[in-house]
């Protein structure tokens, strides 16, 4: 991520110091309150903290505030629940390469709907304690 902004968005070298700081100070958080250890709490300790890290980082250059910071890294780190390892040949790599690549857009995309801030709650007919839809449709089964 902060390749991305330094090679291809033109990022001066204080966003690249204030992504690392910012970054350094979510997973000093996450390894203090839980674990960034894959053995430990699985995924989401390790590829779940880096996404974390990165959409913090990534919403700090991009001028967040701390409230969309803390919401980037949030939204990154939840949802990469602690996972079963499935190896290649008794390795680990692939399957783990792939989720950290998957954390990369997570972090991207927390940090996207972060930047805006809270939206709109979501209508009532769409959730799924609904009042609408399926939620009200009898079905015969």
């Amino acid at each position: 991520m902060l390749v991305s902004v330094v090679k291809h968005e033109g990022g001066t070298k204080q966003q690249a110091r204030d992504f690392l700081l910012t970054a350094s100070a979510i997973g000093g958080l996450i390894k203090h309150l839980s674990s960034i250890s894959g053995a430990e709490v699985g995924c989401q300790g390790e590829a779940g903290s880096a996404a974390s890290m990165a959409a913090s980082g990534l919403c700090a250059v991009r001028d967040g505030a701390p409230q969309q910071i803390e919401h980037a890294a949030e939204m990154a780190l939840e949802h990469h629940p602690g996972m079963t390892c499935d190896p290649v040949h008794g390795l680990v790599q692939v399957p783990c390469i792939e989720r950290n690549g998957f954390g990369a857009i997570k972090a991207y995309a927390a940090t996207s709907l972060a930047i805006p801030g809270t939206g709109k709650e979501m209508s009532v007919k769409f959730k799924e304690t609904s009042l609408g839809g399926l939620a009200v449709t009898i079905t015969e089964c």
